[in-house]
């Protein structure tokens, strides 16, 4: 866990972006808490607010509103002495907006989800759930019977449907049935997301669910990003900056 730093106005700012600020004693930032215009930028990302004030820029491009700058409280103590409050606010900001943009699209991952368990132009409800529950059961009598411990975590909403584990192995599994042959299917935004940066996550696609004779194919995150073509079928439109 990377390490937090706290300034005497009770702001926080992350340790290593301080430290890498570059120095800088000049324009209006000059001595001013670069832990608190972390922390307005990420306010301000945060909310995705755009401040149509004034801006001053820095020598390496990084801008910030001078008003704000103008109202930092002062400091010359911590790991962001002398060093660039305008590159401390946008770096706050930008974190902000991908803190805030994260946010918005898990809450479009559930909706789209919701949409598919609800029917919505992705077949029939009732058995779209008998779907989902024929194999998530499957899935999880293939682990049990080679001796993995499962936990369901569905109403968890972690980007995955089981925890397995067997002595010191986790997996994190994601479950995704099929009434035909076919193995295509939707993914959430959440669920890509775990496919990639999640070394534990695998995927297993159950095809024919519903029969006497279903068919799973299995799949770590690597593996499935590269076996498959992801297609969009909505997009969020946000206003360029």
């Amino acid at each position: 866990m990377r390490e937090i730093a706290t300034c005497q106005h009770d702001k926080a700012a992350p340790t290593h972006m301080l430290k890498s600020l570059h120095r800088s004693q000049a324009g209006t930032g000059r001595h001013k808490c670069t832990n608190c215009a972390y922390a307005l930028g990420l306010q301000t990302g945060l909310s995705s607010t755009v401040n149509t004030a004034p801006h001053e820029q820095c020598y390496v491009g990084s801008q910030a509103p001078q008003s704000l700058l103008a109202d930092l409280p002062e400091s010359q103590a911590g790991s962001g002495r002398h060093k660039c409050t305008i590159c401390a606010y946008q770096q706050g900001y930008e974190n902000g907006l991908s803190q805030r943009n994260v946010k918005i699209e898990e809450e479009i991952s559930e909706k789209i989800e919701q949409l598919i368990n609800s029917g919505a132009g992705f077949g029939n409800p009732e058995t779209n759930k008998k779907v989902e529950r024929a194999a998530v059961s499957y899935v999880t009598r293939w682990y049990e019977e080679q001796n993995w411990k499962v936990i369901s975590v569905e109403s968890e909403k972690r980007g995955y449907d089981l925890f397995c584990s067997k002595n010191s192995v986790e997996e994190h599994v994601e479950v995704k049935g099929v009434q035909g042959g076919l193995p295509s299917f939707i993914v959430t935004t959440n669920e890509k997301r775990q496919a990639q940066n999640n070394s534990n996550f695998v995927i297993c696609i159950v095809t024919s669910a519903l029969s006497p004779s279903p068919n799973m194919y299995r799949f770590r995150g690597e593996e499935f990003i590269n076996s498959y073509d992801l297609s969009a079928l909505a997009y969020r439109a946000s206003p360029k900056r």
